[in-house]
């Protein structure tokens, strides 16, 4: 909602031409400068803090389902313990599923704030954005790893199950 009456206030004054701008007395001119730049740089505050708050709760949840994933088992040999690793893989995955979501909105919001805030905010937003994603990726390709394997032993435990 404040992004829009901002983002309206600019397009008012900068459809102004000099002489309307200039007619207006100094107190107004300074009052409408320091208004324009002082309300985007509090919303960027607080939209950075926001973005942080999230970035936070994520990289919670990202260590642990590493942590998950790297304490998973072995493939098993035993037909039990492979339907068993093959649930809680299957529970891993789908939880990953869940919160893609949480990162799509994170890698939008995140987009967007670094182009409206300061540069060096910016990198660092964009920063986070790659870290998050990558972890993501790496935890996709792990559990998608980890399924192969124990779908094959599965088909190898089944077709010795029948001789």
């Amino acid at each position: 909602m404040s992004q829009n009456i901002i983002f309206a206030a600019i397009k008012v004054v900068k459809s102004w031409d000099d002489p309307q701008y200039m007619s207006l007395g100094k107190d107004q001119r300074d009052a409408i400068l320091k208004r324009l730049t002082k309300t985007p740089k509090s919303f960027c505050n607080r939209e950075i803090l926001h973005f942080h708050e999230a970035h936070s709760d994520l990289s919670n949840w990202q260590d642990e389902i590493e942590e998950a994933l790297t304490n998973a088992d072995d493939p098993a040999i035993q037909l039990k313990q492979i339907d068993r690793q093959q649930e809680v893989n299957k529970l891993l995955m789908s939880e990953i599923s869940e919160y893609k979501t949480n990162f799509e909105k994170l890698n939008k919001t995140g987009s967007t704030l670094a182009q409206l805030c300061l540069e060096e905010e910016g990198v660092k937003v964009h920063d986070i954005i790659e870290l998050h994603n990558a972890r993501m990726l790496l935890c996709d390709q792990v559990c998608e790893n980890g399924e192969k394997p124990l779908k094959r032993l599965c088909k190898d435990e089944s077709i010795m199950s029948t001789l």
